[in-house]
């Protein structure tokens, strides 16, 4: 339970849209819990307790509100989650809540023993891993119930319940309602898609992020227009079989969210692709908190820091990883050539709606299994040695687990693994490092980006960017943006 209770409940009762998902109100007269915005009539400050997680409010016996939906909070910024152990784990349950997850195999994954991970863990977040693991499958299936077309037995399934008696009796124990009293009348969907609301904390640059998107778009995989984001995806699943399928994501500006469609075909896989979404639009990003540590900085910085700037992510950090060696190398027009050149080569042909979409991007496993053929290809279709070379090495070690991209991984590693065994630039592999795992400190210099800066400007650019820690890598993108816009001079 959190102890500034006084100034939480000031930003409860002003519905203080900053707040959201910093932390929950259980309120004891009715027994629901609440997001800070919640527009209901406000309790007294004595009936009200504080938690930093839902799964800490359901612990104490307070059920989701059904009005302000806590399941819909935007998530947590991972600060430093290679030095925390529990941090990192509450991440690997929410990607992969709908799998058998064993407290072994996440303790494996964050080198320390099970036994420390349960401590650490609860220190933490007050509750168990097992707890937690639960509050992220029932909240998944509210939304699901709430807002899609699928069955109570298929959301069931897609939450990671072993049994539909299982996930029938857990719901009601925990809320006090069924599946089918939270369930409301779904018009059919003859397409089988599935529609999901993310949420952000206001502002939202969607034209900022969008054109960014834009101009790094990989042909025949992804596609922008003025409304919306659509690629495919094609995902190696843990048994080695590979499933495939189309998602888009819209601009939701009255709901402070972004609408996340996905194909039938990727259900089984909905909290991993949900977590990539967050993750390429930078949805738990803390806009006002972080605008003001970066103005705090410096006393010149109002050209060039915009509020709500956030970091464009990944969805795929092989596919981000192999565009960014190419782009290291080539010119822009140049490296987007050859990027439609390779997913021709290596990807997949996918039916869709959209005729631009022809192509998933092909997997690191497929690249490793093709053996010295691969080099063969890539030279027919107008690569060097060096980049074959260079993106085999890439795929060899995501699939040997040298390199890894995971946000609980050491970030020094990996930049010092896509030197070495890559090579990467130490600017490209920073970058890299932003982009795919979300690494929130890092200092690499954006006039590189540009090359037809006065030298004062990069002078003056470097100079801020080296005292605005713990958001160098927020700043690196204001400072970005600014350039790319003409805005700092």
């Amino acid at each position: 339970m959190l102890t500034q209770t006084t100034s939480l409940y000031e930003a409860f009762v002003s519905k203080d849209a900053r707040f959201d998902g910093e932390f929950f109100v259980g309120i004891r007269t009715t027994g629901i819990y609440c997001r800070p915005i919640c527009k209901a009539r406000k309790p007294r400050f004595e009936h009200c307790s504080f938690y930093a997680t839902c799964a800490e409010a359901e612990l104490n016996g307070f059920r989701p509100c059904l009005l302000c939906r806590p399941e819909l909070a935007p998530g947590h910024l991972v600060m430093d989650a290679s030095h925390s152990i529990a941090t990192a784990a509450a991440v690997l349950l929410e990607m992969n809540c709908s799998h058998d997850l064993s407290m072994e195999d996440i303790a494996d994954k964050l080198e320390c023993s099970s036994r420390h991970l349960r401590r650490v863990f609860f220190d933490q977040y007050h509750v168990t891993l097992t707890q937690y693991l639960q509050t992220c499958r029932l909240l998944l299936a509210k939304q699901l119930l709430t807002e899609t077309h699928l069955s109570i037995i298929d959301v069931s399934l897609a939450c990671g319940f072993g049994s539909l008696r299982r996930f029938n009796a857990l719901f009601k124990e925990r809320y006090n309602l069924t599946p089918s009293q939270i369930r409301k009348k779904i018009h059919p969907n003859p397409t089988r898609e599935l529609t999901l609301l993310l949420s952000y904390r206001d502002p939202y640059p969607w034209d900022q992020q969008f054109q960014f998107l834009r101009d790094h778009l990989i042909p025949g995989v992804e596609y922008c227009d003025d409304h919306m984001y659509l690629r495919s995806l094609r995902i190696l699943k843990k048994d080695h079989t590979e499933i495939s399928g189309t998602i888009c994501v819209r601009h939701q500006e009255d709901h402070h969210a972004l609408s996340l469609t996905l194909s039938e075909s990727l259900i089984v896989m909905l909290p991993y692709i949900i977590s990539r979404v967050q993750n390429l639009f930078d949805l738990s990003c803390q806009p006002h908190t972080i605008y003001e540590s970066l103005m705090s900085s410096h006393d010149d910085l109002k050209d060039c820091c915009y509020l709500g700037t956030r970091i464009p992510g990944c969805i795929d950090p092989f596919e981000t990883a192999v565009q960014t060696l190419l782009y290291q190398n080539y010119p822009a027009y140049i490296a987007s050539v050859l990027m439609h050149e390779f997913v021709k080569a290596f990807g997949s042909l996918i039916p869709t709606k959209n005729p631009t979409i022809t192509h998933t991007f092909c997997t690191p496993h497929h690249i490793v299994s093709l053996g010295a053929s691969f080099f063969d290809c890539m030279n027919r279709i107008g690569f060097s040695n060096k980049d074959a070379s260079n993106i085999y090495l890439l795929a060899k070690g995501i699939v040997d687990h040298v390199v890894c991209f995971e946000p609980h991984r050491q970030k020094d590693s990996l930049i010092q693994t896509l030197q070495s065994d890559c090579g990467m630039s130490r600017w490209t592999a920073d970058y890299l490092a932003i982009r795919t795992t979300g690494a929130l400190d890092l200092y690499i210099d954006p006039t590189r980006v540009f090359h037809d800066l006065p030298e004062i400007t990069k002078h003056k650019t470097q100079d801020q960017l080296k005292d605005m820690s713990p958001w160098r890598s927020y700043a690196f993108f204001n400072h970005y943006f600014a350039l790319k816009q003409g805005g700092l001079q």
